[in-house]
This record gives structure tokens, C-alpha cells and sequence, in this order.
């Protein structure tokens, strides 16, 4: 292990302080992009059973849009705004 000088000590701290910096700011963006990716595929997941309970996977189900609206209204009461 080779010594530092001061200067050397100061520089390698400084990249050290850096690297440091760039993983604190891109931590919230990658939390951002982890819940995104989550949530889309959370929506498909509850298309796919709505597709499968409803329609009983018809392409079509008369009724569907009944109880799309009944469907958000009870997730609305319960999460929100939003559904």
C-alpha cells in the first residue's frame, strides 16, 4: 500500500465525496422508477383478472363496464382518487 501525500489525500477523498454524491442523488430516481415498474405491472395484473373473472376471457363482456365502474368506486372508497 503506497502512503498519500496531503495533496493526494485531499484528491482521492474529493472522488471518494463524489462517487458518494452520485449514488445519494441517483438513489431517488431509481426508487422512482422501481415503484413506476411496479405499479404498471400491478394495473396488468388487475386487467388480466378483470379480463378473467369478467369476460371469462371473451374479448367482450356486456356487463364489463358495470363492473369497471362498481370495481373503482369500491377502490376509490378504499385507496383514493385514482382508480
Amino acid at each position: 500500500m503506497r502512503k498519500l501525500g496531503k495533496k493526494g489525500a485531499l484528491a482521492t477523498l474529493d472522488a471518494l465525496f463524489d462517487r458518494v454524491v452520485d449514488i445519494l442523488e441517483q438513489a431517488p430516481g431509481n426508487v422512482v422508477r422501481v415503484v413506476n415498474t411496479n405499479m404498471v405491472l400491478a394495473y396488468w395484473l388487475i386487467g388480466r383478472e378483470s379480463v378473467q373473472e369478467v369476460q371469462g376471457g371473451e374479448e367482450r363482456a356486456e356487463y364489463g363496464k358495470q363492473v369497471v365502474k362498481t370495481l373503482s368506486r369500491q377502490l376509490t372508497e378504499r385507496y383514493g382518487r385514482g382508480f
